[in-house]
This record gives structure tokens, C-alpha cells and sequence, in this order.
């Protein structure tokens, strides 16, 4: 791959914060659902209103991913996550009046939103640094 057409560790770096910020939400959001069920049933409020501040970064890392050229993996996993996010709505909205074991499926797409979420963020880190240096010894 020619130099023009290889990433620029700037996008490389904002797509890896905003992986790590991601996952950062859905530690936040666990918390809070844990609080809601084990010490103050007020706390569902603010699990259920916090999404709106994070929920949309899959599918900006999607949109980075494409604009910036970075690696089909990357593309694929943040596309992967953000049909999660709507799945994730559907499971705590529409589907809790449809089927309680089809709603009881939101904690396990969380689950698997924080496996991709870490891992893409992980390798992203790891391109940024190999990006930097090749930028570092091409100067």
C-alpha cells in the first residue's frame, strides 16, 4: 500500500478513543443497571437515558472508518456494533411487550458490544502505534 493510500494515525487515534470511550459507556451502563437492581430502583432513569450520549459512536466510527480507509475489519466491527445498538433498543423498548426471553437478550448483546468494542479499540492502539512509526521513520 502506497503512503497516500494507507491511514493517517489522526483518524487511527479518534476511531480508537472513541472504541475505548464505547466501551467505557457500557461499563458505565452495567453499573448503573446493577445499581438499579440491588440498591435504588431510581437508577433505571439514568441507565435508560445515558445511551443517548454514547450510542451513536458506532456508527461514527463506521462513517471514520470509511472516510479514513481504514482496514475492513474496522468498517465491519463498528457496523457490527452499531446494528447491536439498535438491537439493544428494540430488546429494552418494543420487545419486553412482545417476549420477555427475546428482552432477557439485552444483557448478552451488551456482553458482546464490550468484547468488540475492547478488541477493536485494542487494535486500533496497536495500528496507531505501528502508523506513528512508520510516519517517525519515513521523516
Amino acid at each position: 500500500m502506497n503512503e497516500r493510500n494507507k491511514p493517517s494515525a489522526a483518524a487511527l487515534h479518534v476511531f480508537k478513543w472513541m472504541g475505548w470511550i464505547f466501551a467505557a459507556g457500557i461499563v458505565v451502563q452495567v453499573f448503573l443497571a446493577g445499581l438499579a437492581l440491588f440498591d435504588d430502583p431510581e437508577k433505571w432513569k439514568a441507565h435508560a437515558s445515558l445511551p443517548r450520549f454514547f450510542a451513536f459512536l458506532p456508527l461514527l466510527m463506521f462513517i471514520l472508518a470509511i472516510a479514513a480507509r481504514l482496514q475492513a475489519e474496522f468498517r465491519s466491527k463498528s457496523l457490527r456494533m452499531f446494528i447491536m445498538v439498535i438491537f439493544m433498543f428494540l430488546t429494552a423498548i418494543v420487545l419486553p411487550n412482545i417476549s420477555g426471553i427475546l428482552a432477557a437478550l439485552h444483557p448478552i448483546i451488551a456482553l458482546e458490544m464490550f468484547r468488540i468494542a475492547v478488541l477493536t479499540a485494542h487494535k486500533a492502539s496497536t495500528q496507531t502505534k505501528i502508523r506513528q512509526a512508520e510516519i517517525s521513520s519515513a521523516a
